[in-house]
Order: C-alpha cells, then structure tokens, then sequence
C-alpha cells in the first residue's frame, strides 16, 4: 500500500516527505517500525550518493584534498555520519 509520496523541486534540490492520512492512522508503533525501516534505506541511499559525488569530485579535480570535500559538504549540513 502506499502511505505518501517524496517530493523534490528540480530547481533548487530541496526535498519534502509527505504521509497520507491513512500512514497517520496506523499506530504509532507501527509508524515507528515503518519510519525506521524507510530512515535506515535513505541513510544507505545517502550514504551510496555521497560516496559516488566524492569521487566525481576527486576525479574532475585530483589536487582536492579529502577532508577539502567534507569540510564544505559539512558547512552545507550535509553530514555523512
């Protein structure tokens, strides 16, 4: 079944999660188990398209060096613990 939908504008990359009334309508436990399972796959996408943009980066320009890239991914809020 479908619970609700992830959004993302193409033009400025900000994204949103919206849950429909009947996701809000199962019990909290049950959103819980739900809401992790889903946490833990976006972390692993996340963590797949950090790892990847990283090494377009040192790739287009090998005189970066690593901690460069993090630093400024970090500054933006993009943290990839």
């Amino acid at each position: 079944m479908k619970y609700g939908n992830l959004n993302a504008s193409q033009d400025s990359g900000e994204g949103n999660i919206g849950l429909s009334k009947a996701f809000k309508e199962e019990s909290t436990l049950w959103q819980l188990d739900v809401l992790g399972d889903w946490k833990h796959q976006i972390q692993r996408m996340y963590e797949d398209a950090y790892e990847a943009h990283r090494k377009e980066i040192y790739e287009e320009h090998p005189h970066l060096k690593p901690e460069t890239f993090d630093t400024v991914l970090s500054m933006l809020g993009h943290d990839i613990d």
